[in-house]
């Protein structure tokens, strides 16, 4: 059973209050709840000079990741207001580890390093998410890592903290069931959202309200 969208909506603040405050996902459910702030944004009429922005950015990712990795595996998605690159997350990362392969760069992470590097005006969100197993508040804070460790490789890339958000959505928006390890793979991804502004960007799985920047 998928959980309720209010559900998704905790699992995600809880995730963005333990990196802030440094408690456990558990402990920062206990929380107030933040306040919704992005319908308006999501809602209102997109400029054309933003889309024609975004049309060239999503040419020029598609053409950067030719050649890197398999083809089905390296997935970019458009929307109104953002580019998104899809990334599994084994192809990244070590097993049951937040320290990326060797090879990450060379696979889809290049590719979204150098579209920041030669698009200065884009800002990037990182969301990394789980499988169910392991449990809410650990997988929370597992995939909080793996984003740190994202965020810690493209800042090498000579990319600015203050372009980057990353968050560790955990078990949140699964694209399958975790029925079989097939559909557990599936689940176990990077999205890397580009956009003109990091207010401009969705929460992930809530899509309500918008992370913070970087510290």
């Amino acid at each position: 059973m998928r959980p309720e969208p209010h559900r998704l909506a905790a699992a995600w603040l809880a995730s963005i209050l333990a990196i802030a405050t440094g408690c456990s996902a558990r402990a920062a459910l206990a929380q107030p709840p933040m306040p919704i702030s992005s319908a308006a944004v999501a809602s209102a009429p997109v400029p054309r000079s933003l889309r024609r922005e975004l049309d060239r950015a999503e040419a020029q990712l598609r053409s950067l990741l030719r050649g890197r990795g398999e083809d089905d595996a390296l997935l970019v998605v458009r929307e109104p207001r953002r580019v998104i690159l899809r990334l599994p997350a084994q192809s990244l990362f070590k097993p049951d580890s937040a320290t990326l392969r060797a090879n990450a760069i060379e696979l889809g992470l290049g590719g979204a390093a150098q579209l920041l590097q030669q698009r200065r005006r884009l800002v990037a969100q990182i969301v990394v998410y789980t499988d169910d197993i392991g449990g809410a508040d650990a997988n929370l804070s597992f995939s909080a890592q793996r984003a740190a460790a994202i965020l810690k490789a493209l800042q090498s890339a000579r990319i600015s903290s203050a372009r980057l958000v990353g968050v560790g959505a955990g078990e949140a928006a699964n694209l399958a069931g975790n029925d079989s390890p097939e559909e557990r793979t599936q689940n176990r991804r990077v999205e890397i959202s580009f956009a003109l502004s990091l207010a401009a960007l969705p929460a992930p799985a809530a899509l309500s309200a918008p992370t913070p920047p970087a510290p």
